[in-house]
């Protein structure tokens, strides 16, 4: 139980240091909205519940996870939220949110291995290009992501510039999650599809 309890305040505790950035960024976020790796649909809610206009999906390959995201959308009487294993189809987003998914989708070597720059940008681009996929023209990726290694988020930056997603000038900043004696470092930005 007290593991339930640490992670279940190490989430909130992210929630509340990224609800100031997802208010600076609000313009971006449109009217269909992907959350890609959505987890528990936790965050995929509240968008939900705020932009009660914009039609969002929250994909995830957890269906355990997509269960209990389902349960908590019709808890809290939102229409216009809803939870998908794959995106077979789905395309033309407005905005494709990645929050925390970009460093889970990586092979180990790069997160735990030394490699070159150039390495780090090609094993990076795939997902870039996957995430990408869903955007039309002019919509926008906002991401945040925890990397450890700087020149590893270089990279990321790097591998989405390839990608047709362009960083959106004073987008990009640092929030930190501190929950004891544990501290987390997020890199946030916002990219638009070209």
């Amino acid at each position: 139980l007290s593991g339930v309890l640490h992670e279940g305040a190490l989430i909130y505790n992210f929630f509340m240091m990224l609800e100031p950035y997802l208010v600076k960024t609000e313009r971006c976020l449109g009217q269909r909205i992907l959350d890609a790796g959505c987890g528990s649909g936790l965050l995929t809610c509240f968008i939900a519940s705020w932009k009660q206009k914009s039609e969002i999906i929250g994909h995830d390959i957890n269906v355990g996870c997509l269960r209990s995201a389902s349960i908590m959308a019709e808890q809290l009487k939102l229409k216009n939220v809803r939870f998908v294993p794959d995106l077979d189809g789905q395309k033309s987003f407005d905005t494709v949110l990645s929050f925390r998914t970009f460093h889970e989708n990586l092979p180990v070597l790069l997160i735990e291995g030394n490699m070159s720059h150039e390495e780090s940008v090609t094993m990076q681009r795939p997902y870039a290009a996957y995430l990408r996929s869903f955007l039309k023209k002019g919509g926008y990726l906002v991401s945040v992501e925890r990397y450890e290694n700087k020149d590893h988020y270089k990279a990321m930056m790097e591998a989405c510039g390839l990608e047709g997603l362009c960083l959106i000038e004073g987008s990009r900043t640092q929030i930190e999650s501190v929950q004891g004696e544990q501290q987390d470092i997020f890199q946030c930005a916002v990219f638009e599809a070209e």
